[in-house]
């Protein structure tokens, strides 16, 4: 009966903490489908279509929490004992328990999960910002696996390891001309922290083959990283709200403020799901001088009301600021855009955000799996709730499809209004919307050819194709990064034979040839210089930043939005 426990733990977290406001709704509710539960585990319930999504358990405000289950779970193993022990074919009962879970879940919002045993580990790596692991990025080319980007005081950089090594056996086993599949050779180098792992390396600096020792151990992800435009404005992109971004954002700041300060600030929120609802909060208090601001408050049906306000304990003298955001900046985006907005403290820009206004707290179960429920809604210091309606689960899904055939994303109509009511900002009492997003104060549409098949290719194959050129010594880059972000471009010759390696599966790339130049330059960067010379070849020339640069220049910024 292993899983009925948590099949009860699971029925008791949803009774008491789901974020319907009325009880007696909820209680109707309960009747519903506790009943049909039962039905679908007693027929095997078999109901197949449900898949989550690859961001869906971080794509929401999460508050870690432990609870205690104590309930009745009689029900639950007796019906699971009579199917075990008479139902006329053989069946795996944790995985018809598992598809109870999810067919409970279903019938509640699309953010409340069930996190398997085997997915904690991962999700949990992602929300604290490391990995197990050796800290490698690698690339298979002919057979051989190759290491192209090192991160920093991870094991392997200690180890002395550098990009254009060859990996030719993981702990004796020959990996080398094998014909093993990339994940195969993943597979491999995966580990607990403390495991020794030996690896023989033919290196690319001398040719000379050895045998490194080293132990697996906890890897940094960075999920804060920016960089000075100039000497007026920063900008930094926070990928993700995880257990260190606070730090990570404050040390980034600080790095700016040595080389040389900055005056205003643009944040890059884009394709930013979420995460910890506290990370989001203490970063708008480097945003906010004053104290008392309400910045965001949420509400359950069994909590009282939780405001979250500005310390007024902020250490950088920010001017002013620019968010960018787009259909990917979700609930911790949403926050940060909705504070920022209506306190009219800066211009949000870019196209509408996703629409999460729901908070989640997770309850770890017993079996090693958890429970993200959504215990309440989050409100803008406007009052906006920014939760798309769930109503139709599949156009809650489909949502980005639809705004591309709609024209919103391509530029043919400027962000929709999903709630016509309207709220006022605080200082300068500007008309905003709920409802469906954050709606950006500065539009921009994206790229239709950014959604092409071909620019998504030339995207995933321009690490093979510079990292060639690396090994064969065929780029000539400068030693100084501000040499090569202000001055180095491809070679025309090494445009032309990257769009000539695209041409290999049959496409015409002429259409995304004008992008080919910056795609490689991104690559280049990367391998050269690492992440944040990338990110600063990637923005330099964005258009969101160059928008942010022109609006934040002016004298009044509001002044054309009033």
């Amino acid at each position: 009966m292993y899983f009925c426990a948590q099949f009860a733990e699971i029925a008791i977290f949803i009774k008491i903490n789901n974020v319907s406001k009325s009880p007696d709704e909820q209680k109707e509710s309960y009747k519903i489908w506790i009943p049909l539960l039962f039905s679908v585990v007693a027929l095997i319930g078999l109901i197949g279509g449900y898949k989550m999504a690859g961001n869906d358990a971080l794509s929401g405000l999460i508050v870690k929490t432990d609870h205690e289950t104590n309930g009745n779970t009689g029900r639950v193993e007796e019906l699971v004992r009579f199917i075990e022990s008479r139902y006329v074919s053989d069946l795996d009962s944790d995985e018809l328990i598992e598809d109870a879970f999810r067919n409970v879940l279903d019938h509640l919002d699309p953010h409340s999960i069930y996190l398997k045993p085997e997915d904690m580990k991962q999700l949990n790596d992602q929300m604290g910002g490391s990995f197990e692991g050796i800290g490698i990025e690698s690339i298979l080319i002919n057979d051989t696996l190759y290491i192209n980007h090192v991160i920093l005081d991870g094991p392997a950089y200690k180890a002395g390891l550098k990009p254009g090594d060859q990996i030719i056996s993981i702990n004796d086993s020959i990996i080398a001309g094998e014909t093993l599949t990339f994940n195969e050779i993943r597979e491999k180098l995966k580990g607990d922290t403390g495991d020794q792992m030996k690896l023989s390396v033919v290196h690319f600096s001398d040719g000379e083959q050895s045998d490194i020792s080293l132990n697996i151990g906890k890897v940094d992800v960075k999920s804060v990283e920016g960089f000075k435009l100039n000497s007026e404005f920063a900008v930094v992109k926070i990928q993700r709200f995880s257990s260190d971004s606070y730090k990570e954002f404050m040390d980034c700041l600080s790095d700016l403020e040595r080389n040389g300060g900055f005056k205003s600030l643009i944040l890059d929120l884009r394709g930013n799901p979420g995460g910890f609802l506290p990370e989001a909060t203490k970063m708008l208090n480097q945003i906010f001088k004053e104290k008392g601001k309400l910045l965001v408050y949420t509400q359950g049906r069994n909590e009282r009301v939780s405001e979250y306000k500005s310390t007024g304990k902020n250490f950088f003298n920010i001017d002013k600021i620019a968010v960018l955001v787009d259909e990917g900046s979700a609930s911790g985006s949403e926050i940060m855009a909705g504070a920022i907005q209506d306190w009219d403290r800066g211009l949000i820009v870019g196209r509408r955000t996703f629409g999460k206004g729901l908070v989640q707290e997770q309850y770890d179960l017993s079996n090693g799996g958890a429970l993200r429920l959504t215990v309440a809604e989050y409100f803008t210091p406007s009052g906006r709730l920014i939760q798309r309606s769930y109503e139709n689960k599949k156009e809650y899904k489909d949502d980005i499809a639809q705004r591309i055939e709609s024209g919103e994303l391509l530029g043919e109509q400027d962000s929709p209004i999903m709630d016509s009511t309207e709220y006022k900002t605080k200082i300068k009492k500007r008309v905003v919307y709920g409802g469906g997003g954050i709606s950006p104060d500065i539009y921009i549409p994206t790229d239709s050819l950014h959604l092409s098949i071909e620019y998504i290719t030339a995207i995933s194959k321009r690490a093979e194709y510079v990292f060639k050129k690396f090994l064969n010594n065929d780029l000539t880059i400068p030693s100084d990064t501000l040499s090569f972000i202000n001055e180095w471009l491809p070679s025309p010759e090494l445009v032309a034979g990257f769009e000539e390696f695209l041409e290999r599966d049959g496409r015409d790339y002429s259409e995304v040839s004008p992008y080919l130049e910056s795609i490689l330059k991104v690559e280049v960067a990367k391998l050269y210089f690492g992440n944040i010379v990338a990110l600063e070849a990637e923005l330099a020339n964005d258009d969101f930043v160059m928008q942010s640069v022109l609006a934040l220049s002016k004298q009044n910024i509001f002044a054309e939005l009033q």
